[in-house]
């Protein structure tokens, strides 16, 4: 198991200073150096909007400035990793846009924003008809999985315990009701998600796993050789020692992060293993320099959660 260096770790320090969004490198700067969070809240709450949700391109794959369930499902995951609580304004602010914007009939989100069509977008984010809905499979697990694990950390602030485990049984139910080959890149890594959320009902959690784990080899892209293509990699779905599923696939994942440190840039970086095709060129090389940020400090963290960062 190599380590990253401390020089190789040092030229990604200097790439988060001067490359990254400044959200990307505040909080870099609350992992990596401790300092407080009140920089990282200021910069988080630049991409909400009066309706209380989150858009302005958090996701950097969707540019249009309107709220969305996944923008704000992303912020959320930002307050609980930087230890905020259940009455902080943000997350107040966030859950109340979700609770309005759940569509009554089917329970779900939809994950984009209504001008998305608008403005520059990744190409599977396109929102046309059914087409979206086909290829999210009706949206029962993105973005709804992992805004129940958000809603059970921030429960005191969800409209109500009973709604909330309503809303997770039908999501569960959902996901074990999935064949295998629909178990793609970011529905397994949201369904792991709620697995791993501790706050979640422990029935709920272990439904998940007996769903998941039996299978979870054949569903992880093992060939390295892949591992350059958009696909579902070891550390993808088990980004911390302790995520659901991490000690079946821990050999794998050591070779992941041995071929992640083989994989940092010259610049420091590590870059998005996606393109948006021939869509929106220009507007794709503003996404990948902000995905790069976002990529490079995904990396860092699950080399220091895996003991991979050398010491000074």
């Amino acid at each position: 198991m190599k380590p990253l260096t401390r020089e190789r770790f040092e030229a990604a320090r200097r790439y988060m200073e001067e490359s990254a969004r400044p959200l990307e490198r505040e909080l870099f700067r609350v992992r990596f150096d401790g300092v407080a969070i009140d920089g990282t809240l200021s910069e988080l709450g630049r991409y909400q909007n009066p309706d209380r949700g989150f858009g302005l391109g958090l996701e950097p794959d969707m540019r249009s400035p309107g709220s969305s369930s996944l923008h704000t499902g992303i912020a959320l995951s930002h307050l609980r990793d930087l230890g905020v609580g259940p009455d902080h304004p943000l997350v107040l602010d966030a859950i109340a846009y979700l609770a309005d914007t759940l569509e009554p009939e089917t329970h779900v989100w939809r994950p984009t924003s209504a001008d998305v069509n608008d403005h520059p977008h990744g190409p599977w984010w396109n929102d046309h008809g059914e087409d979206l809905e086909e290829l999210f499979d009706r949206f029962v697990v993105i973005p709804r999985a992992r805004i129940a694990s958000l809603l059970y950390r921030f429960v005191d602030a969800a409209p109500s315990r009973a709604w909330l485990d309503e809303l997770a049984e039908e999501t569960v139910a959902s996901i074990e009701a999935l064949p295998n080959e629909k178990l793609w890149s970011g529905t397994l890594a949201y369904a792991l998600e709620l697995a791993d959320e501790p706050s979640a009902p422990e029935a709920l959690r272990r439904r998940l796993a007996d769903r998941i784990l039996p299978v979870l080899r054949s569903l992880v892209t093992l060939d390295d050789e892949t591992w350059p293509t958009y696909c579902t990699p070891p550390v993808l779905v088990a980004p911390r020692p302790d995520s659901v599923g991490a000690e079946l696939i821990r050999a794998d994942i050591e070779r992941n992060l041995d071929w992640l440190i083989e994989r940092q840039t010259e610049r420091g970086c590590w870059e998005p293993n996606w393109l948006w095709g021939k869509a929106y060129p220009e507007a794709w090389e503003e996404a990948k320099r902000e995905w790069c940020g976002v990529v490079t400090y995904e990396t860092l963290s699950a080399l220091r959660a895996y003991g991979r960062l050398a010491s000074a």
